[in-house]
């Protein structure tokens, strides 16, 4: 009796989760693998997905970019995996922000630190971010922000970040280029964030 109630039951979860977080707009849930016993458990999909390992990070802080001065990061995606990614960056005064894709470079850059958000099982991403990359060709404009932080000695700092997912194909590249226009050398933050999709 105890298991069929406990089957009723999950069975009634189960069409609520999927009815009220389906594909039509709401957040998706999945089933959690690896749970044992009678129940069932369902989380959102980037939940889940953090869980599996397959949620990262990499940021890098440019020091005293000179006024007119430029952070650059040039970002891989490897070509095992399709990918989500949002960016966020920050800056202590205004700053122009471009974002292109298929660009062309001589050398990536420097590596980033990056970060998997599944601290108990670390999965090596299959992207890569860099900063300082050599670029040939800037490749096709996809994008224009601004950041308004102010500028000279009167900066109050801000931020901006990309409201929308890119979804990236396998094999994918593109750079961001954030321009100092504080009047002064300020300090600029590029932040990454991407969930990878094995193929």
């Amino acid at each position: 009796m105890k298991r069929i109630l406990a089957f009723l039951f999950v069975a009634i979860i189960s069409a609520n989760c999927y009815a009220g977080f389906g594909t039509g707009g709401g957040n998706k849930m999945e089933k959690y693998e690896g749970v044992e016993g009678d129940c069932l458990t369902f989380m959102d999909h980037h939940n889940n997905t953090a869980h599996k390992g397959y949620v990262f990070e990499a940021s890098h802080r440019f020091v005293d970019v000179a006024n007119d001065g430029y952070a650059k990061m040039f970002f891989v995606l490897g070509s095992t995996m399709n990918a989500e990614v949002l960016f966020d960056i920050s800056s202590e005064g205004n700053s122009y922000i471009d974002g292109y894709s298929l660009t062309t470079v001589s050398s990536s850059g420097t590596l980033m630190t990056h970060t998997g958000k599944n601290f108990v099982t670390y999965k090596t991403p299959s992207a890569k971010a860099y900063y300082d990359p050599n670029v040939v060709s800037s490749g096709s404009l996809v994008f224009q922000d601004i950041i308004f932080g102010g500028t000279g000695l009167r900066t109050a700092g801000s931020s901006a970040s990309e409201p929308i997912r890119w979804i990236c194909n396998a094999g994918a590249y593109f750079m961001l280029v954030v321009q100092n226009k504080g009047g002064a050398a300020k300090d600029i933050l590029i932040r990454v964030f991407w969930t990878e999709e094995p193929l």
